[in-house]
């Protein structure tokens, strides 16, 4: 497929899906909204079944080649850590706008063992290696729970991620990305002063 057609098709696609879930999304708006045929679609994709298991596919394998390349992983700063992934996912909004929301239905449906068998197949170790490879917990106060303050940060982060979407779906042309960015290091500043020894 012509690579402004595939990318204006996976845009269709994610927004259908992530507005309607699986079930009531429809074909025809998807190809509607890509400016394909249907005949077209139906060549690459055998039913919509296929085409919602090949984008989350897809989605799943975006996601973890771009933070596989784009995190420093020599470096230990948990938070930092967080705040480099973040940045990476809030870096897709201009290429893929219905990325998060698609996101939130990927796993409609399935049962929880076939959401760690796809999440094992396409993201192995993944969630594993964010939280645990070269990571200084040493730089959390003493008492703290690094495993829990973590799960704290990755919270807001989620919350504030789906704050962000909603800005760009709602005013994408005046989207300040750069402001956003600077908004959130200056969270992950204040985390760190509520969470981090002195020294650091």
């Amino acid at each position: 497929m012509d690579p402004a057609k595939r990318q204006a098709l996976i845009n269709s696609a994610m927004k259908e899906f992530g507005e309607n879930g699986y079930a009531k999304a429809s074909t025809n708006a998807i190809v509607n909204s890509a400016g394909i045929s249907k005949g077209l679609l139906f060549h690459y994709f055998e039913s919509k079944e296929a085409l919602f298991a090949a984008l989350r596919t897809y989605t799943m394998e975006l996601i973890r080649d771009a933070i596989n390349k784009g995190v420093d992983w020599e470096k230990g700063d948990p938070i930092n850590r967080l705040l480099e992934i973040a940045t990476i996912k809030m870096g897709f909004f201009k290429r893929f706008p219905y990325l998060a929301s698609f996101g939130k239905v990927m796993f409609e449906g399935e049962s929880i063992e076939r959401v760690w068998e796809l999440t094992d197949l396409h993201m192995p170790n993944l969630s594993a290696r964010v939280y645990t490879h070269n990571i200084d917990r040493s730089v959390f106060k003493e008492g703290l729970d690094p495993a829990r303050v973590m799960k704290i940060i990755q919270l807001f982060l989620d919350g504030f991620s789906e704050e962000i979407f909603m800005k760009y779906i709602k005013a994408a042309d005046d989207f300040d990305m750069d402001s956003e960015l600077r908004d959130l290091e200056a969270y992950m500043a204040t985390f760190k002063e509520a969470f981090y020894r002195a020294r650091y």
